[in-house]
């Protein structure tokens, strides 16, 4: 089957699973991605021996649950209909399409398991950076990928500072 630029391994029998799929099934790939169990405490880890300010968390403050970002601020525009709108309010209306989403102001900030997004945050000044990662659950490159970087940047402070200048 074609779309969106890719084609998926198709079989006669919708029974049984294409042999590419078998092989990666069979393999030990999925046993090195980060769970959402080790991604947190690889994140407070990679935090604890940072040479910078580098903070982890839950990614969106909701109550005590000490998130980095707070959505619970005035919105710069209209969101719903609404111009006193809040950022958490204009974030469900953007999903509140038909096409699926969050439409719970409550659960902006958990995945649909109810688990908390966690993230990183570093820099200062105007170069700050939210560093998210797992937003997908299939999308599993950005979460190892995201704490190499990290991981890396803590390790040598010319590559955090790279980093900082190339933003």
């Amino acid at each position: 089957a074609e779309g969106f630029g890719y084609t998926t391994p198709v079989v006669d029998d919708p029974g049984t699973l294409h042999p590419l799929v078998e092989e990666v099934m069979a393999s030990d790939a999925f046993s090195a991605l980060t769970s959402q169990e080790d991604l947190v405490r690889r994140l407070q880890e990679v935090a604890s021996g940072a040479p910078f300010e580098l903070e982890v968390g839950p990614c969106i403050k909701n109550g005590e649950n000490g998130g980095l970002i707070d959505i619970d601020v005035p919105y710069d525009g209209e969101a719903c209909g609404e111009a006193n709108a809040t950022v958490r309010e204009a974030v469900v209306c953007t999903t509140d399409d038909g096409q699926g989403g969050n439409r719970n102001v409550s659960k902006v900030g958990y995945t649909t398991q109810g688990r908390e997004y966690w993230c990183a945050r570093f820099g200062s000044g105007i170069t700050r950076v939210d560093y998210v990662s797992q937003k997908h659950g299939n999308e599993y490159a950005g979460t190892e990928g995201m704490l190499n970087a990290l991981e890396a940047m803590v390790a040598s402070p010319e590559a955090y500072a790279e980093v900082l200048a190339t933003l």
